[in-house]
């Protein structure tokens, strides 16, 4: 059974739902997703700096804007209809 072309995700899935239609494999998709997710859940628990914010720390500044570019990029990828190659 597969889910008809025209029915997308809500716009906050839809990164996810670009990651599950980029790899063949459901299993390794799966896993893949939940990984991003995981990322996000352990980079609190590894920061040991002493400073917490973002104010002085260019690589975090720079870390930040890619995952806002990323989300987006991957928000847009996730919108298209599939194309086969």
């Amino acid at each position: 059974m597969s889910t008809p072309s025209i029915y997308v995700p809500e716009w906050y899935l839809l990164p996810y739902y670009a990651i599950l239609r980029s790899i063949p494999n459901k299993l390794i998709g799966v896993i893949a997703m939940f990984g991003s997710l995981l990322i996000l859940l352990i980079l609190p628990i590894v920061d040991l700096s002493r400073v917490r914010g973002n104010q002085f720390r260019p690589i975090m500044k720079v870390a930040f804007w890619f995952f806002v570019v990323n989300f987006f990029m991957l928000m847009w990828i996730g919108s298209e209809h599939p194309n086969q190659p």
